[in-house]
């Protein structure tokens, strides 16, 4: 009976033994648009940030959103929104390496990354199951860090200021209501939001619409550097509450209100760099995440100064 039993052993220890390969400081991984390579030879209008496609992520809070709001604040510069935009959606994207569900599985498996995977789900994905309070200081101490890589202005930065963009759209999104209690409070590292809670789903514009679009205003002011175009925000803003009122009569209000996103950027946007975007990956390694957010963790965490 256990020789019968010894391959499926051996496949399942192999495959434990393989995961260290695909999050070593060498490897990759994946990247946003899933599409890059046959886009870049082909020249083809960009589909792949729209959601008919069989994706991990939600594309219409991180990276349309954040590309349509990075536009906004550089006018003069696309290049630099997209770089941005797509930066901010490798923490999902690359779902191995970097999402809070498979991070929160496998580096439980080896003690040694288990500091990694507090970073992950506390800094990354901000969940650190604090009251409105800590959220709010949790939001100013990102905006202020956006602030701070967006005025040195160098190319090395852009993948960190689409982290921390990540971090903050998650801290607006990852938040649940108690009833008889004021104000939100996150949801934790332990579990995240698988089991939702509160009287609004995570990761739903419809849902939880007055957090998103307190978020479009956090974002825009980070990212403003004093050249923004404020009427373009505007123009989205409007559109986005017309929107999420339509979607009430829609089967799937989250998909409505995700394809609309995506036509929105989509329609205005310049033609993005797919060929860039094959470079762009080996910009980002584990190693260089890991020790940006162990950085991060304790700029966020610090002690209030009186």
């Amino acid at each position: 009976m256990a020789t019968m039993h010894l391959p499926r052993l051996l496949t399942h220890a192999s495959l434990l033994l393989a995961i260290p390969l695909f999050t070593s400081c060498g490897h990759s991984g994946w990247w946003p648009d899933v599409d890059s390579a046959g886009k870049c030879s082909q020249r083809q209008k960009i589909q792949a940030l729209t959601p008919d496609k069989e994706i991990k992520w939600k594309p219409d809070g991180h990276i349309n959103t954040s590309h349509i709001v990075a536009l906004a604040a550089y006018p003069g510069d696309p290049h630099k929104a997209e770089r941005y935009a797509y930066f901010s959606q490798v923490p999902d994207a690359q779902w191995f390496r970097f999402s809070a569900p498979s991070v929160s599985v496998w580096a439980t498996l080896f003690p040694w990354e288990w500091d990694y995977r507090c970073e992950i789900n506390n800094v990354l994905h901000s969940l650190h199951g604090g009251d409105q309070q800590m959220i709010d200081i949790r939001r100013q101490r990102l905006i202020a860090l956006i602030q701070h890589y967006v005025a040195q202005d160098t190319k090395e930065n852009d993948w960190k200021i689409g982290f921390l963009i990540h971090a903050l759209g998650d801290s607006y999104a990852h938040v649940y209501d108690k009833p008889g209690e004021p104000g939100h409070f996150a949801y934790g590292p332990g579990i995240g939001h698988i089991k939702p809670r509160g009287s609004f789903s995570p990761d739903s514009i419809a849902d939880n619409f007055d957090n998103y679009l307190a978020y479009l205003t956090a974002l825009y002011s980070a990212l403003d550097t004093g050249q923004g175009n404020p009427k373009a925000l505007a123009d989205y803003t409007r559109f986005i509450s017309k929107t999420v009122e339509e979607s009430k009569s829609q089967p799937d209000p989250d998909a409505y209100v995700s394809s609309q996103v995506s036509e929105y950027n989509l329609s205005g946007a310049p033609t993005l760099q797919y060929c860039e975007h094959l470079k762009w990956v080996k910009e980002v390694n584990k190693c260089k995440v890991q020790h940006f957010l162990k950085q991060t963790r304790k700029q966020l965490c610090a002690p209030r100064s009186r």
